[in-house]
């Protein structure tokens, strides 16, 4: 993945991947034409100006080698740092030549200049990369590879141009690309279009497709980045060139720096972007990720007093305003580039880095904060989330069960393409066993051939004993899948060998003087037809019951969910549970109740409450069981 940096003495610093965006102006005049397209970022250009030359200096063969590594082509950086480490001793380059060569697949030698860099800048130096580094390849191997984890490239929406930063959006997502639009202009640093937002949208199958502009507000002429929205889809916080109202804007030497705007949805067009208050002229901000409850946005930037290339800063909207940006950390930054980060609902941080050693260029990590509210040591994902080429971009679904990330690994269709993943065959059920304990549960991974393992989980929701892989016999089987339980009658019966019985209704809620956070109730009946996102006439009369509800207790706060039954491709019943939830949501917002006190989420067919699973017969009463929508007392 190519890099965007910031000249300063001659020498490439600053910012990392393509997607900063910078948008370089002349920062100094030489006599030769190489150097003005160099210090203009025009890194194609110079390749080619001083490639056709017969002859080369030390100087020369530098800029090819930093051009190539720039747009993101390690096999010839690699080659032409390895002519320029011959004759000079500058620390940096050896330190590039590293990172190209483990790219590139040559670990051992790559591991040799990881310690001669350090050695170069000498052990008292704070800069410690190269044994991290160098120790990293070392420890390859001690990182899992999840093989239950299916990999696919989204090869109907992928380009051969840069395809990057996938964000959950509606029916799909949005993300970033290099594509040509119509009156495109091109960028010197990588030889491409601009770079613009584009949606695309999740088919019943599962898969991506009918790529289209975002939006002809926020797209401008120059780059925009990657992009994130609060949980109701009406906020966007995104990366761009600091470019505001027509005038773009640029620092002391003239550079053309990123910034972080945001905009609001009015019906189907957003406002006009504004600036967020903690941007700065002479520095880089960029790649945004909101928290669920939108109180905390997470960023990369460059800024002084940071702890190396890129860092990740997180800034807390109180009393009306953004706070100034805090800086995460030793724990979470290095000395070289931490970007791409990604806050999940579950507090965890996704992230990418090349300052923590991994399989090769930027990899995935994360970490999550502790009880003291400190950040515990950073994770590398493995295998096959990382690879020897960059990747990055890694965004999850709120069930943590599927999502996508950003790779340039071999066999991709472009230069970054975007990756969607999910588990192979298993899926995770939280779930009461018979007889079992009241204070625990069990974690059940189930599989398609009666394989699983499981690991019990006391009332601080710690893991308990090791994992086990164990074979279901007939008579388990029932036992080991969500209890069933149907809303019909207030009374209790077996079907298949499984205790079934009703949950509380919203009657009994709507009498309770005391709702308890943790609650859920089932809205009886708001059903739906298979394939089917409307609900019947008693669904909108047990809405009507809801939102009276709200309005005579105005201190509740919902999580509203909707769930599908076990047919059709289970990335298509998310989509599909969502969009019922979303449809009930509005339905309640547009008699008044405002959205922040409801979260709506669409589970798909993550918990069905009876033994309706894929491949499993059942009478349509069971499936209908299974298509319902829940409330979730989220706060009092």
């Amino acid at each position: 993945m190519c890099q965007l940096m910031s000249i300063i003495n001659k020498k490439i610093i600053g910012c990392v991947l393509f997607l900063f965006l910078g948008y370089g102006t002349t920062i100094a005049q030489h006599n030769t034409s190489g150097n003005r397209m160099y210090e203009n970022m025009a890194y194609k250009d110079v390749i080619k100006f001083y490639e056709s030359k017969d002859q080369l200096s030390l100087e020369e063969m530098e800029q090819i080698a930093n051009g190539y590594r720039l747009n993101h082509d390690t096999e010839n950086s690699a080659l032409w740092f390895s002519e320029v480490v011959k004759q000079e001793t500058n620390p940096i380059n050896f330190l590039y030549y590293a990172q190209a060569l483990q790219s590139n697949g040559a670990t051992k030698k790559a591991k040799e200049y990881f310690l001669k860099y350090n050695e170069l800048i000498g052990l008292e130096n704070s800069d410690q990369r190269g044994v991290y580094l160098a120790d990293a390849i070392d420890r390859m191997n001690d990182w899992k590879n999840d093989e239950d984890i299916i990999l696919e490239n989204e090869k109907a929406i992928n380009s051969e141009n840069l395809d990057f930063s996938p964000t959950f959006y509606k029916d799909g997502i949005v993300f970033v690309s290099s594509r040509k639009l119509t009156d495109s202009k091109k960028y010197k640093w990588t030889d491409e279009y601009f770079m613009n937002l584009y949606y695309a949208v999740l088919n019943k199958e599962g898969a991506l497709e009918n790529v289209q502009s975002f939006s002809e507000l926020i797209n401008s002429e120059y780059h925009e980045g990657p992009v994130a929205f609060n949980k109701s889809f009406n906020r966007i916080f995104f990366t761009r060139n600091d470019y505001l109202n027509g005038k773009l804007k640029k620092n002391k030497k003239g550079v053309v720096k990123l910034g972080i705007f945001t905009a609001i949805r009015d019906g189907e067009h957003w406002t006009a972007p504004k600036s967020l208050s903690f941007n700065t002229a002479e520095y880089e901000e960029c790649h945004p990720s909101i928290t669920a409850d939108g109180k905390s946005l997470y960023f990369a930037s460059d800024r002084e007093g940071g702890q190396g290339g890129m860092d990740i800063y997180v800034v807390k909207f109180e009393a009306g305003k953004w706070s100034e940006p805090t800086n995460l950390g030793p724990t979470i930054n290095t000395k070289g580039n931490d970007v791409f980060p990604f806050i999940h609902d579950d507090g965890t941080l996704y992230f990418a880095s090349d300052g923590w050693g991994g399989l090769g260029g930027l990899d995935i990590f994360h970490s999550k904060k502790d009880g003291s509210n400190n950040w515990i040591p950073v994770t590398n994902m493995g295998h096959p989330y990382n690879s020897r080429k960059d990747d990055f971009g890694f965004v999850l679904n709120v069930l943590g069960t599927e999502g996508y990330l950003n790779s340039s690994r071999d066999g991709g269709k472009g230069r970054d393409d975007i990756y969607s993943f999910k588990r192979r065959s298993f899926d995770e059920a939280t779930t009461q066993l018979p007889g079992s304990d009241n204070d625990t549960k069990v974690i059940i991974y189930e599989t398609t051939n009666n394989y699983y393992t499981e690991m019990s989980v006391d009332k601080k929701e710690n893991l308990k004993g090791e994992k086990s892989q164990n074979q279901l016999t007939e008579s388990q089987f029932p036992e080991v899948v969500a209890k069933e339980e149907l809303a019909e009658n207030n009374e209790k019966e077996k079907t298949n060998n499984v205790t079934t019985k009703n949950l509380s209704t919203l009657d009994l809620m709507i009498r309770r003087d005391r709702h308890e956070v943790g609650e859920v109730f089932e809205l009886e009946n708001l059903y739906y037809g298979f394939n089917k996102q409307q609900t019947n006439k008693k669904g909108l009369m047990e809405l009507d019951r809801l939102i009276k509800l709200l309005k005579e207790n105005p201190e509740i706060k919902i999580e509203l969910s909707a769930h599908t039954d076990s047919r059709g491709r289970a990335r298509y019943n998310t989509w599909l549970s969502r969009k019922r939830a979303e449809g009930a949501m509005k339905y309640i917002t547009d008699q008044g109740i405002s959205t922040d006190r409801i979260m709506a989420i669409g589970y798909g067919e993550t918990k069905l409450r009876n033994h309706c699973q894929d491949g499993v017969d059942c009478l349509e009463k069971y499936h209908q069981a299974n298509r319902r929508t829940e409330i979730k007392i989220l706060k009092k």
